[in-house]
């Protein structure tokens, strides 16, 4: 070694610049999710008792966005005073749920998980999208969505090829409504997303022939894990298509499971979905047998989760 270069790594040693070059894990900071959400069907008991006392709850937990769900809405409430609400609270909510125009005489939030998804899937087929969509462009406005979210359809919309192509333009037309709008239409995946149909899988159909530019998807980790799909394969071939994310784990039963206290990797997903473009991260429960706990307990481990 010439004297030069000994002077140059000394200086380099002394400062720290040469030990940190040698073991750049140890400089590199971990990196924590900074806004967390709270899909609201996971406290929908307590939201149709107490809807300002459980949005309270909900941002003194520390989440800072929420998404309010397809069964409950806005539980009747007019959006200028929700979104009054939610700014007072430090919350909110950049998504919509499109909802099916229900009948004056129901009240689809009293009903029953089994009943109300029934009577979802009566009211919002395929044929209701585009109508059920421009009836909540007036919502949408006050609540300054980013983008509106179709949470299902029925897997008979995905029988065969000549039905998703159906499908591919509805949602083509949606987007191009939202669009003009100022926002993006979105669907959420079910584990029915993923079972073959003539030899190809309806959700990668989907990412595949619609407009990336206006038709945007929010991508459940529990159902896409449920049914057998690699989540991190889409995050690398599809980030770009993924406005958010629903944290719901899964347990070893395969049944749903409070965050953290399954078996889906948060630390390595998220860390994929971030690099990948993925900006809002949701909490979802179905089944909670503790809403507010529930909540609680899939924040406090979001919040505390380093990658």
């Amino acid at each position: 070694m010439n004297r030069r270069r000994f002077l140059t790594q000394a200086a380099a040693l002394g400062s720290g610049l040469y030990v940190s070059s040698l073991l750049p894990a140890i400089a590199a900071p971990q990196r924590r999710l900074e806004v967390i959400g709270l899909q609201l069907y996971t406290v929908h008991g307590p939201m149709s008792e107490d809807f300002e006392g459980t949005l309270r709850a909900v941002a003194d937990m520390g989440y800072r966005e929420v998404e309010f769900s397809t069964v409950g809405g806005l539980y009747g409430r007019e959006p200028h005073a929700v979104q009054g609400q939610l700014k007072q609270l430090g919350l909110r909510a950049p998504f919509g749920r499109l909802r099916p125009q229900i009948p004056d005489n129901v009240d689809i939030a009293s009903l029953p998980r089994d009943e109300a998804i029934k009577l979802f899937f009566q009211l919002s087929g395929t044929d209701r999208i585009l109508d059920n969509l421009r009836a909540m462009l007036p919502e949408a406005a006050v609540m300054g969505y980013e983008s509106i979210v179709l949470s299902a359809v029925s897997p008979a919309d995905m029988k065969d090829r000549a039905a998703l192509a159906r499908l591919v333009d509805i949602f083509n037309e949606a987007g191009a409504l939202c669009a003009s709008h100022g926002m993006t239409f979105a669907y959420h995946n079910h584990d029915f997303d993923f079972t073959p149909v003539d030899g190809m899988l309806p959700f990668d159909y989907l990412l595949t022939n619609t407009d990336p530019d206006s038709v945007q998807f929010q991508f459940d980790l529990y159902w896409v894990s449920k049914a057998g799909q690699d989540p991190l394969r889409y995050f690398r071939d599809h980030g770009k298509r993924f406005n958010s994310c629903h944290m719901k784990d899964m347990a070893v039963d395969g049944t749903f499971a409070d965050v953290g206290a399954g078996t889906l990797n948060f630390p390595v997903l998220t860390a994929a979905a971030l690099d990948a473009g993925v900006r809002h991260f949701f909490v979802e429960h179905d089944a909670p047998q503790q809403p507010l706990a529930s909540a609680e307990s899939s924040y406090a481990f979001l919040a505390s989760m380093t990658f």
